[in-house]
């Protein structure tokens, strides 16, 4: 698929789609080529920084609707992975508050599980579900809360209540403690620490389940809900998106016609991206830009994995005003900077250069 940016006022498809709000390639403002590249500059550096503090640690939101039978009703979940400290910090928030005693024998069915792992070991990508302990990778946790009473099993005095267990793999032993329910028993923290999780642990995928009911209800078929599981998600900014420019040289068009300064531009996942392109030439050593004639495009969107050609078309003045310089310099020099975001929230800039050359002589018919 082809797409054009017109010149001034809308963003065609050639072939004859939607036309989206674009902000022209008329210059608004001027500035040194020098402060523009010090602008791009800085705004690399803040995606970058912001990537990189990013890295380290891993945070993971995911909300789920009112399931109203169920003993935990799971309405928030809220993970951060800290890889440099090597913990897992979850904080669960719910739409009732939690049930607050009983016997085993009314309890034993409750219970949430929450799951931190490493995605498929072929496609880095992908989740995958755990199904037993040979599917599990080095640091995948899972944390749970589950009914506990020791009396029930013979041991008078024991503990009574709910319990969080967390293992990690590929440790033999788990971690068990009360569970920690916020004061209005509207939710629980817990936290997990192991030298299992260090850098080098690359967990992404997150996963969780409620399962038991408050009572049977016998005007619902099976008395009711009594198990939910949430969607399978990565932390934010993974997958990473990868932005992908391939410019291909080209001539200058005639007004209005599309096909100048063709890049194919494609993302690995859906992605959003804005660019800003300049003229320029090289003379004596010395780079000299054409800021007056500046491309900007804030927000173009591509899906995943599905190129596209990128082209402009351009005004009859702005056309005859870049004739002008092709016919000065012979040939113009475009670089054009993209700031590109992706659904999962990761970032990258990315700059290519191209060539535009004069438009292609007239042929001139021969006189009888």
């Amino acid at each position: 698929m082809v797409t054009g940016c017109v010149d001034g006022s809308s963003q065609d498809r050639a072939d004859g789609g939607t036309r989206t709000p674009y902000t022209g390639d008329v210059l608004r403002f001027r500035l040194h080529w020098t402060s523009l590249r010090l602008l791009f500059a800085a705004v690399a550096i803040t995606l970058l920084s912001s990537t990189t503090a990013q890295a380290d640690v891993r945070r993971l939101t995911i909300n789920d609707p009112v399931d109203p039978g169920l003993a935990f009703d799971l309405a928030q979940i809220n993970v951060a992975f800290d890889r440099e400290r090597g913990t897992i910090g979850v904080i669960v928030r719910l739409h009732r508050p939690a049930p607050d005693g009983g016997s085993y024998a009314d309890r034993y069915k409750d219970s949430v599980t929450i799951s931190i792992r490493q995605p498929d070991a072929a496609d880095r990508e992908t989740c995958r579900e755990i199904v037993g302990p040979y599917d599990s990778q080095k640091g995948d946790t899972i944390v749970s809360v589950s009914w506990a009473d020791a009396s029930f099993f013979g041991q008078p005095g024991g503990f009574v209540g709910y319990q969080t267990s967390s293992s990690t793999a590929f440790r033999q032993e788990s971690t068990e403690e009360p569970t920690r329910f916020h004061p209005d028993r509207m939710g629980f923290t817990v936290e997990v620490s192991d030298p299992l999780l260090l850098q080098g642990t690359d967990l992404r995928c997150v996963s969780a389940s409620s399962a038991g009911r408050v009572a049977y209800d016998p005007t619902r078929p099976e008395g009711g809900e009594s198990y939910d599981g949430v969607q399978t998600r990565m932390f934010a900014g993974y997958p990473p998106v990868a932005f992908s420019a391939k410019p291909r040289r080209s001539r200058l068009q005639p007004p209005g016609k599309l096909g100048n300064l063709p890049v194919v531009v494609s993302c690995n996942i859906v992605c959003k991206y804005a660019e800003v392109g300049v003229p320029f030439i090289f003379r004596g050593g010395q780079e000299k830009t054409f800021l007056r004639y500046k491309l900007e495009n804030r927000r173009s969107r591509l899906d995943a994995d599905m190129p596209e050609t990128y082209t402009w078309r351009f005004s009859t003045a702005r056309t005859a005003a870049l004739a002008r310089l092709l016919k000065k310099y012979g040939e113009l020099r475009w670089r054009f900077v993209y700031f590109v975001e992706g659904a999962s929230g990761s970032k990258t800039t990315a700059v290519v250069e191209t060539r535009m050359l004069p438009p292609r002589p007239a042929t001139q018919r021969p006189t009888k």
